[in-house]
């Protein structure tokens, strides 16, 4: 049975049982009557969680008439059970952040949000992608320390498939901001090609979302392959119609590929990656007139310059920061680079990282399925 666990901080004080009162003086002389331990009555607090929309919810409400209060939401324990994966604890340990442990892997430090809801209430909301749990059925239990009751006794986490993505202010960037934690995204160009199929079922076997900026003309010889792409779990990027170099005024290049990526994917991307990472003000221009965001990265681990497995994972892990974007190609045979993409997911694993897609790592506005 795996399960995965929630823990927040510190709720004792507001989930008390009302009308203990403190132990009175023993008159003089006499030996103090020992006072048994408190024990939390169950049922003090009620938990309720919920996933939608990319977000995991915790809403918890005290029974006492006295509110919770967010630095008090301590001790609070969420199992969601499953039979598929392993134990994930998720330990909400500040205002803003929590820790979550796998099983085999390095724990994630992720973004976590607290807020109080009506008169007596906590929310606690997660974005699914973070924490890195497969979609499924899930029982659920919750166990504090004032003594807490769930309902109801289980959710399903829905596949995170997107839609379509907004980018609010459409500009370039090599990377994300740090303040993510250790987050990082994995990109793949020039698809769909000789790498793409053998790529898919290593992400899929480490459980990692990618993001993949699609030629126009490869789509045409390959159409069927971006629905499974989608059904993964994976965000398709634009990466114009035949590769050339722009010089900003290629707009068709742009529009073409974007009609495809629409009909065939089933999805409104909005990511554009430029051809040869050539990013002059005017293709950048171009792309936000379009709505798309421009993305380029900051790792390159080598793998169209021949470098061999060995290589490009000791590339990738000196170069990899909180934040980064690493591109690799599939539109070719990189055989090294299939060889090496299993090992360099393991160590970035227990180095602590979580993988996202773009559009999760940058924060943009997404419409899940």
């Amino acid at each position: 049975m795996a399960s995965l666990r929630l823990a927040v901080g510190a709720v004792s004080l507001a989930l008390a049982a009302p009308g203990l009162a403190p132990a009175m003086a023993a008159p003089a002389g006499t030996a103090a009557e020992p006072r048994p331990p408190r024990e939390a009555p169950a049922g003090s607090a009620a938990a309720t969680v919920s996933a939608a929309a990319g977000r995991v919810l915790v809403d918890v409400v005290s029974a006492s008439p006295s509110p919770l209060r967010r630095k008090q939401v301590m001790d609070l324990c969420v199992t969601l059970g499953s039979d598929a994966a392993g134990e994930t604890s998720i330990c909400v340990v500040a205002k803003r952040w929590a820790k979550v442990t796998r099983p085999g892997s390095a724990s994630l430090r992720v973004p976590a949000r607290i807020r109080r809801t009506g008169g007596a209430g906590v929310r606690v909301a997660l974005r699914q992608a973070d924490l890195m749990v497969p979609a499924g059925p899930m029982r659920v239990a919750v166990t504090c320390a004032a003594g807490c009751s769930a309902t109801p006794a289980a959710i399903t986490l829905p596949p995170l498939i997107v839609e379509s993505c907004r980018a609010r202010q459409p500009s370039l960037v090599h990377s994300a901001q740090d303040k993510l934690g250790k987050a990082v995204a994995i990109t793949f160009d020039d698809g769909p090609g000789p790498a793409t199929r053998d790529v898919l079922q290593i992400l899929k076997r480490h459980g990692v979302p990618a993001t993949f900026f699609q030629i126009g003309r490869m789509i045409e010889q390959d159409p069927g392959i971006l629905q499974r792409i989608r059904r993964q779990g994976h965000v398709l990027g634009n990466h114009t119609y035949s590769h050339p170099v722009l010089r900003g005024g290629e707009k068709r290049e742009l529009s073409r590929t974007q009609r495809l990526i629409r009909l065939k994917g089933g999805f409104e991307t909005c990511l554009f990656r430029a051809p040869y990472g050539e990013n002059p003000p005017a293709v950048v221009a171009r792309a936000g007139s379009m709505g798309l965001q421009t993305v380029h990265w900051n790792v390159d681990p080598g793998d169209w310059r021949g470098l061999n497995a060995r290589q490009m994972v000791a590339t990738s892990l000196r170069q990899t920061r909180p934040g980064s974007i690493l591109v690799f190609h599939d539109g070719e045979d990189h055989a090294d680079m299939v060889a090496g993409l299993p090992r360099l997911l393991e160590s970035l694993r227990q180095r602590g990282y979580r993988f996202l897609t773009i559009p999760e790592l940058l924060r943009l506005d997404i419409r899940y399925r």
